[in-house]
């Protein structure tokens, strides 16, 4: 199964990124996650299709409330 997931600020709990992972909380190094201090939030689960779906609705809908703005580290609407 696939997993969708929020990478969120440590300090702020803000949305850094929407995403679709199947490996868990292998998809980032624990190096990479102190740089950007953040923390990974499973949120969904279900086929990878599912999971692409839920992040793209994720993305529009904070696109929808903040000015037509992705969270910073989503380089696109997928």
């Amino acid at each position: 199964p696939a997993i969708g997931y929020t990478l969120r600020d440590r300090s702020t709990g803000n949305i850094l990124k929407y995403g679709e992972t199947t490996q868990g909380i292998k998809r980032y190094t624990q190096k990479y996650m102190r740089a950007i201090d953040a923390e990974m939030v499973f949120e969904a689960e279900g086929s990878k299709a599912e999971m692409h779906s839920w992040q793209h609705d994720r993305i529009m809908d904070f696109k929808a409330a903040n000015g037509g703005k992705r969270p910073p580290f989503n380089k696109n609407d997928y």
